[in-house]
């Protein structure tokens, strides 16, 4: 049966993908920090209307409309924090992404051409369950210094936040991606039986 994709095919599509990404990923970063430094009055991220902010995707936090009302400077302040919480967000998983989509392609070409059993393989699948786990880590610091940047006497309501002093359980819970958790523990756990068919594959070949 003939193969969907041919092997240059697969490598232009990655490496595409991975220009792509980079491109865009590196051109909001040098921007909006083009906007932080030099510009900062113009950044405009927190309405007063409505001043609800996502620090992470399953975190939604509502921000005392009356004091930001009042206080102009405090206001502009939390522009400022919010904003560089955002920044400091993209430049940390930026490369984590990156890596994610070199190391599949490089999983692909090894799928493409059967190579299972390898060592290269394995290392592979390894690689992407370390780099998915820093991605976990990464997301659990981001959780932690939510405060560092929003005042705790700022936030009127909160959706999937709880401090480590409110509750530390629930802020685990919280803090940790559960599901790119489970994913790292996956293709480590794919790692280790490819590991064991390669062992297996040896053993064979010797017995031969």
């Amino acid at each position: 049966m003939p193969k969907l994709l041919s092997l240059p095919l697969i490598k232009s599509i990655m490496n595409i993908l991975i220009i792509v990404t980079l491109i865009m990923g590196f051109s909001s970063i040098l921007t909006k920090s083009y906007t932080l430094i030099l510009t900062p009055d113009k950044i405009d991220v927190l309405r007063l209307e409505v001043p609800w902010f996502h620090p992470i995707n399953s975190v939604t936090l509502l921000l005392d409309k009356n004091i930001l009302q009042l206080d102009a400077v405090l206001f502009k302040d939390m522009n400022k924090s919010l904003f560089t919480y955002d920044l400091m967000g993209r430049i940390l998983f930026l490369p984590l992404i990156l890596i994610i989509f070199i190391q599949l392609k490089k999983l692909i070409i090894a799928i493409h051409n059967k190579h299972f059993f390898e060592l290269t393989t394995i290392r592979i699948i390894r690689n992407l369950s370390l780099v998915v786990l820093l991605w976990v880590i990464f997301h659990f610091i981001r959780y932690q210094v939510i405060p560092l940047f929003i005042p705790l006497d700022l936030i009127t309501e909160s959706i999937n936040f709880t401090t480590f002093a409110e509750s530390w359980p629930a802020n685990l819970i919280g803090a940790i991606d559960f599901r790119m958790l489970f994913v790292a523990i996956i293709l480590y756990v794919i790692s280790i039986s490819f590991r064991e068919g390669y062992q297996m594959k040896e053993e064979s070949d010797l017995t031969i």
